[in-house]
């Protein structure tokens, strides 16, 4: 069940994710502008001003979205899909790696 709810969270730093690593990612300003205003529209944002503080000022709330029934409320996954098309050697869990792969003999994914 841990995987599960930390999957149903994933959208809500999605945009901070994309101010951080942008000039990485590559992606275009429109895009940018989208990610923004659905984080904003999906209550990400709030969640985020609120959750992202020490000391907690109170117990921390849920965060929004987490039925995934929104819509237009998967920024996520838009991100990766946008990063792997800008890069196609796109990892998450190693933002900086780009083509060629120099550890992959054919040098791709």
């Amino acid at each position: 069940m841990h995987d599960r709810k930390r999957e149903l969270t994933r959208p809500v730093p999605s945009a901070a994710f994309v101010d951080y690593w942008g000039p990485l990612l590559n992606l275009n300003q429109s895009f940018v502008k989208d990610i923004h205003k659905r984080s904003k529209k999906c209550g990400y944002d709030k969640f985020m001003s609120e959750a992202m503080v020490f000391p907690p000022k109170k117990a921390l709330p849920a965060p929004p979205n987490v039925n995934q029934t929104e819509e237009g409320c998967s920024i996520w996954n838009d991100v990766i899909d946008a990063a792997t098309l800008t890069n196609p050697c796109f990892d998450v869990y190693d933002v900086a790696t780009t083509c060629p792969l120099l550890w992959d003999v054919l040098g791709k994914p």
